[in-house]
């Protein structure tokens, strides 16, 4: 969220974040086996669940978010876990719904939401989805007992590359898809939705738990999206003598908070055992909280379980945290104009900003943040969260940069549109922006298999149709003759300029084909 920051030595943050492309052009392919609509949703017998909770618009057919609450919640505010599933962004995998019962026992609320699957670039929409969950959440906090100020992730598989990236992105990261090298033209789209629902709601998270050594922080650290202020992670690599998971290592070089659980199993005679051919891609699904193997140790070196050690972290940064979450700043910094209105927010009902415009450190001295400040290019803005009872706020740090241009801004409307199989669709999108700009689109259009998909072997490579709908980057116009019954949701984008300078407005369009 809007909380990227760190020390002036990291300038690059303030730079457009370009994902790396195994993540933004992986075209994902729904298993048969693991369809959204055969999944039965758990129901546990020691709470309360409340399944298939609207929070994305209601065209978004299929997405729901179910939820878990211990039994005699009402009124309380409990600390929250959302859970992202896994399933390669095609599927939905839920590997042990056990899980859901152990965290509610625990005295934790449970959300799983959905998001949407089969997308031809499923980064950042996935995101927008979970984002849109995590707000959500907050603005029904009393409804579902939550305590708005605890909200942790734990994703499994792309459930965890979901986390990682919700959890470290912010207004200025930007995923980048196209290759001018190779004749496509670059396509700029942000990683938080600008113009989301419950937009005066944060999705800061306050912890990140994920499986797989936290690949996915490699590269988002490349771009410069890792911070001090990052939520603390937990995850797990092999008992291989002296090794780190590059996203754990990289974690910790940013200086923020990377816990790293040891895993492995035994023989009969109990001798501990990890068969590791190569350990940087080890541990796929390895987290949960249920009891039963691998093993890790504590912090003492006591052996436990990885469920207990995944609780002990869980307890220590969600339910019962010592620090303040750090404030976010919207923008986050990056191109603008003087006096541009900037906005700080923490999650803390009872917290104060404090904050500093020349560079040094803030602290409870500093000047408190209450209304928007109007700030100039070449500030550089550092703010922190003091909550009574608990230790300040990590840092937030971003540099303004003098923008060439104004911002574009979208002006077709963020709607649904309607359109029967078979015909064909129009629609010529618009944006005021003192430059010509350049149109992109990106998410999921509905395309139907050019071959019978066969529940008994794995459709990952499963040719397909182009699809269907079209965006000319140069007029944009949005078009095509819709072949396949069913809701499309993609993210339509304008951008102006090059580099750390380019600018870019997105919004979500759905086009439901009857």
């Amino acid at each position: 969220m809007s909380h990227r920051g760190g020390d002036q030595k990291k300038e690059g943050r303030v730079k457009p974040k370009l994902a790396i492309a195994a993540l933004c052009l992986l075209t994902s392919l729904t298993y048969a086996q693991h369809e959204a609509s055969k999944y039965k949703p758990a129901t546990i017998p020691n709470g309360e669940s409340i399944l298939g909770v609207k929070f994305l618009p209601p065209e978004r057919d299929w997405e729901r978010m179910d939820i878990y609450t211990p039994k005699n919640a009402e009124g309380k505010k409990l600390p929250c876990i959302v859970y992202f599933y896994g399933g390669g962004y095609g599927g939905k995998v839920v590997w042990n719904k056990a899980h859901f019962q152990v965290l509610v026992d625990n005295g934790y609320v449970v959300a799983m939401p959905d998001y949407v699957l089969g997308a031809q670039q499923p980064v950042p929409l996935t995101v927008w989805d979970a984002a849109a969950a995590i707000r959500f959440l907050r603005a029904n906090a009393q409804k579902y007992s939550i305590d708005p100020e605890r909200i942790g992730v734990f994703g499994i598989s792309a459930g965890g590359w979901i986390a990682q990236n919700l959890a470290t992105t912010d207004t200025r990261s930007l995923v980048a898809i196209g290759n001018e090298r190779r004749g496509e033209v670059p396509r700029f789209i942000p990683m938080i939705e600008p113009h989301a629902a419950n937009s005066d709601f944060s999705a800061q998270v306050c912890a990140v738990v994920t499986d797989w050594g936290a690949g996915t922080i490699t590269g988002l650290s490349k771009q410069g999206y890792i911070g001090p202020n990052d939520p603390p992670l937990f995850t797990v690599g092999p008992a291989v003598d002296g090794f780190i998971p590059k996203g754990v290592q990289a974690y910790r070089d940013a200086g923020a908070i990377a816990e790293l659980a040891v895993i492995y199993e035994k023989d009969r005679d109990g001798k501990p055992i990890t068969d590791v051919k190569n350990p940087h891609d080890f541990g796929h699904t390895a987290a949960g909280v249920v009891e039963g193997k691998p093993f890790t140790r504590d912090a003492d070196g006591k052996e436990i379980s990885l469920a207990t050690r995944t609780l002990q972290f869980l307890d220590t940064y969600v339910k019962n945290p010592q620090q303040a979450s750090a404030p976010e700043v919207l923008p986050a910094g990056g191109p603008v104009l003087p006096d541009t209105p900037v906005t700080l927010r923490t999650v803390h009902t009872s917290g104060a900003i404090h904050y500093t415009l020349d560079g040094s450190a803030p602290t409870e001295k500093s000047p408190r943040y209450t209304t928007p400040l109007k700030i100039r290019p070449g500030t550089t803005l550092k703010a922190l969260t003091i909550k009574p009872g608990l230790k300040p706020s990590a840092i937030t740090t971003v540099t303004f940069t003098e923008a060439k241009d104004e911002a574009p801004v979208i002006t077709t409307a963020q709607t649904i549109y309607r359109v029967k199989a078979g015909e064909a669709f129009s629609l010529k999108l618009e944006a005021k922006s003192t430059k010509p700009v350049t149109w992109a689109l990106t998410g999921k259009v509905l395309a139907k298999p050019l071959e019978a998909i066969d529940t008994n072997r794995d459709n990952s490579n499963l040719k397909r149709e182009e699809p269907w709908l079209k965006l000319d980057p140069q007029s944009g116009l949005l078009s095509g003759t819709a072949t396949t019954k069913g809701v499309n949701v993609v993210i339509i984008t304008a951008h102006i300029g090059k580099g750390a300078d380019v600018q870019v407005d997105a919004r979500q369009v759905i086009v439901v084909v009857e």
